[in-house]
């Protein structure tokens, strides 16, 4: 599936709605090693659509982290739980503290 190309505008758009920070592990951009990614919160690959509700912004670490999972071990319980969303998710908190360790820490990640 090859991926798709958004305007500038859209990129544009989606930045500022986040302030400029990946909508993980909040990094602002200007402190980035590298570019940041208009990521897909639901993988095309598992129905998602590029659809602004389901584009994030997202440094490229967390990116190449996430992948397409939707699910990740929580380190503190051992229980699959779903990932955090930007844009369903009550609380960033806990998701975001975990967020590294329960998708790139494991091997046990549900697609």
């Amino acid at each position: 599936m090859s991926r798709p190309k958004f305007s500038k505008k859209w990129r544009e758009l989606i930045a500022k709605r986040a302030g400029h920070r990946c909508e993980y592990c909040k990094t602002l951009r200007a402190y980035a090693p590298s570019p940041f990614d208009i990521e897909h919160i639901k993988a095309l690959s598992l129905g998602g659509l590029s659809i602004l509700k389901n584009l994030a912004y997202s440094c490229h670490g967390c990116n190449l982290c996430k992948s397409n999972k939707i699910e990740g071990i929580d380190p503190e319980t051992n229980k699959i739980v779903p990932l955090y969303n930007p844009r369903t998710s009550k609380s960033m908190f806990g998701a975001v503290l975990n967020y590294k360790s329960a998708v790139c820490g494991s091997d046990k990640v549900k697609n």
